[in-house]
């Protein structure tokens, strides 16, 4: 339901988005037209100037004047080189605000390639966003201009010309560029420079061997006159230019505003169809729950006026419904106690055994079959054994297989005696409050997001949840690797509804990598009965309860996957006649899982340390058996199926997982800082995507561009190789020690790698591992240019 909130207020944010989008995208168009019109307007005054400098200078005397100088320029185009020497200045064309595509980041580039090639150039800039950016730069900045009106004016060119005007006459300068966006109606603009000091004659159609068209007469003298009509000429260049790069810059943000629009609106249809899926999927619960509940109502169990007789004087079988079976005893036979083990013969001779879970009237017991129910039939007899169900404990289990109730599965020598081979209920009370020990001591795992971002304590309870698919048995197995290998006490794994295929890969793994010789396995396979899948977590956990409290060991618990746990009990508590409860699981979902984990726990004689992965269904952390699941542990590994997409493995997710011990007076405050600091890049990182899908990233400030960068090559630097992956990807496994981890998510953050690609840091292991990636990649492309 969370979820499902969230998405609705994204939904309504975005759709906000895309009103302010469209509104910006109507208010360029008008700003555009209005300017347009404003040059025509004033495009024959400045043509008669033109015509008008030309007669002056038909008439100059040795044509010379300050403001033309032979050989510096041809025309309008500023030439390409200039000698470093030479003293110049460039008036750089920039827009007050941003949200207009890659029109401010062109000319500021353009700029700043000029600069490199000329670091005497002064600048003098017009925009804020300009300005901004060169003096986060620390570039040199003579003078910077705001627009002080919605669009450029001729009062606004005359102020810039006298600025740039007076340090030219005073000899500063011997050149002035203007380096801006010309403007095409219809197509991208391109940054062009023109010079606009000093002039050339040929700009004003007028050369040695023409005549003036008429004579005139002009007083007082020619030079004194162009002196004084030449500022207003170049405010009619400036002018042009400031309207070109308006205009262009409206356009440019028409085509950002509508890039946007598009974008927004394919992100609410996505969101709509995620959000009515969900809808959907509720509205079947809720009728799945409706049908549940009614099926339960219609079960009736015997009356005392239609009391059933057994005239027997044995237990028999009454009715079977799948996974239950009815047993009925004589009158006046004592019941079975709750979880007490009945057994009976089916017509193939075997045995099969049961679980009483029910007590019913008419001297009836309801029981869960630990196996298959075929082959069973009405009136078969029952035995009662007066033992709950029991599993082979002690030193005899290790390098071992078991099934849920303990028969060996591995094909090896039977269990003896004298090998310390004794049977134990699984039941166990859970410790007393006063026998428990907590410990704040970091179990380093080899992988560098759970270290740093999520840490395990030695002697807590770890979930790792996620969705199918995203790789949690793949990061369990990794585990096992990397802690069992050098962990000096004993292993047990518990393959709660494991794939066979998958219990058969561990089983090898373990073998190869000399890890079986400490470790005892469970297994409950996917196609057995509901009741032995259920009872093969508690088998396993009965086994790390004996190395703890009887041989004083520290033991790991490996749980795969703990929801089948729950699943199993879903599948029979409507069976036994229990009223579904939320999204359908059993009403007993928190007791039956509760004292499950109050049993998982570290005492004076030794600890438990358990890491159990958790099937998150349709990926909703809110869903009541991984929400349940959350409150018993120490420590939460989220993967995330958006992370696996991008093939970033393991795909955890950074900012959903937590750990109880990440405080700075447990793991030291260089390791809290990293990782709080890590936290903020990427949870920033989240925050700008939206942004960046809608607007695109030339719109993102300096410092938030940065930040994007660096949060990339952090999600590419989470990643890792697996020992257990090998075989699959042909890389290499690496385990990375703690202090690695710190220390090379420490240089990212500093900026130490700002300058390494990408593509460095992704599936590698320490920060040294990346320098070594980015020669590698630096000397290949090197060898493809030769």
């Amino acid at each position: 339901m969370a979820e499902k909130t969230a998405i609705k207020l994204r939904m309504k944010s975005i759709a906000e988005t895309k009103k302010i989008t469209d509104a910006m995208y109507m208010t360029s168009s008008v700003k555009m037209r209005r300017a347009r019109n404003g040059v025509e307007k004033t495009r024959p005054y400045f043509n008669a100037l033109r015509e008008e400098i030309g007669n002056l200078l038909h008439y100059l005397p040795a044509k010379e004047h300050h403001y033309f100088r032979a050989g510096k320029a041809a025309g309008t185009a500023a030439p390409e080189t200039v000698p470093t020497d030479v003293k110049g200045a460039m008036l750089v064309i920039t827009s007050d605000t941003g949200l207009a595509g890659s029109y401010n980041h062109t000319v500021i580039k353009e700029a700043e390639k000029l600069l490199a090639a000329q670091p005497t150039l002064q600048l003098f800039v017009i925009g804020e966003y300009g300005r901004q950016h060169f003096l986060n730069r620390k570039l040199p900045l003579r003078e910077s201009f705001l627009y002080s009106s919605e669009m450029p004016t001729i009062r606004e060119a005359q102020k810039i010309c006298a600025e740039l005007l007076r340090d030219y006459d005073a000899g500063e300068y011997e050149y002035i560029d203007i380096l801006y966006t010309d403007y095409h109606s219809g197509r991208a603009g391109e940054c062009r420079k023109i010079r606009l000091l000093p002039l050339s004659e040929a700009q004003f159609y007028y050369s040695d061997t023409e005549e003036a068209p008429f004579g005139k007469e002009f007083l007082p003298d020619p030079a004194r006159l162009i002196t004084e009509i030449i500022p207003s000429f170049l405010t009619g260049y400036i002018y042009g230019a400031l309207v070109d790069s308006y205009c262009n810059e409206q356009e440019s943000r028409m085509k950002a505003m509508q890039s946007a629009g598009d974008n927004a609106e394919v992100i609410l249809e996505r969101l709509r169809l995620q959000y009515n899926s969900m809808r959907q999927a509720e509205i079947t619960e809720e009728i799945a729950e409706i049908s549940s509940g009614a099926k339960v109502l219609r079960r009736k169990e015997p009356t005392m006026d239609q009391k059933p007789q057994n005239t027997n004087n044995r237990p028999e079988i009454a009715g079977i419904s799948g996974p239950i079976v009815d047993v009925r005893f004589p009158e006046g036979a004592v019941l079975p106690r709750i979880r007490e083990k009945l057994t009976v013969s089916a017509a193939d001779g075997r045995e099969r055994v049961m679980e009483v879970a029910q007590h019913l009237r008419g001297h009836m017991v309801r029981c869960i079959m630990l196996g298959p129910s075929e082959g069973l039939s009405r009136g078969l007899p029952v035995k009662a054994t007066g033992n709950s169900i029991d599993v082979p404990v002690g030193a005899c289990v290790l390098g071992r297989m078991f099934g849920g109730l303990g028969e060996p599965l591995d094909g090896g020598a039977p269990l003896k005696t004298e090998d310390g081979f004794t049977r134990k209920s699984i039941y166990y009370p859970a410790p007393k409050y006063f026998d428990r020990q907590t410990s704040e001591e970091i179990l380093e795992t080899g992988i560098k997001v759970i270290d740093l971002l999520a840490p395990y304590t030695k002697g807590g309870k770890i979930g790792l949840f996620g969705g199918a698919g995203v790789g949690k048995t793949v990061l369990i197995q990794e585990l096992m690797h990397n802690i069992a290998a050098v962990h000096n006490g004993y292993s047990v794994f518990a393959g709660v509804g494991e794939r066979s295929r998958e219990g058969n890969d561990l089983w090898l793994e373990m073998k190869e990598s000399g890890v079986i010789a400490n470790t005892a396995m469970v297994f409950g396979q996917m196609n057995e009965a509901p009741g032995v899948r259920m009872r093969v977590a508690l088998a396993g956990l009965r086994m790390a309860e004996h190395f703890r409290d009887e041989e004083h060991k520290d033991v790991l618990l490996f749980i795969d996957n703990i929801f089948r746990f729950i699943q199993a009990g879903s599948e029979i508590s409507t069976l036994l006649g229990r009223m579904p409860s939320a999204v359908g699981y059993q009403p007993t979902l928190a007791g039956e899982l509760g004292e499950l984990e109050e049993r998982i726990a570290s005492t004076k004689n030794g600890s438990v340390t358990s890491v159990q992965a958790v099937y998150v269904p349709a990926d909703d952390l809110t869903d009541p058996a991984p929400a349940t699941i959350f409150s018993h542990l120490d420590a939460t590994t989220v993967l995330s199926r958006r992370i696996a997409e991008q093939g970033i493995y393991p795909a955890v997710d950074p900012l959903e997982s937590t750990s109880r011990i990440l405080e700075p007076d447990i793991v030291g405050q260089e390791h809290y800082d990293t990782a709080r600091k890590v936290q903020e890049t990427l949870e920033r990182y989240r925050e700008l995507q939206d942004i960046i899908a809608i607007l695109g990233m030339d719109e993102l400030s300096d410092e938030d561009k940065r930040t994007v960068y660096r949060a990339r090559k952090i999600q590419r630097f989470l990643s890792q190789p697996f020992y257990v992956a090998e075989k699959f990807t042909g890389t290499p496994g690496v385990y990375v020690p703690l202090a690695e981890t710190i220390r090379g998510f420490g240089e990212i953050l500093a900026g130490n790698l700002d300058d390494v690609p990408e593509a460095a840091f992704f599936n590698v292991g320490t920060i040294d591992d990346v320098w070594k990636k980015a020669a590698a990649m630096a000397a290949e492309a090197n060898d493809e240019s030769v």
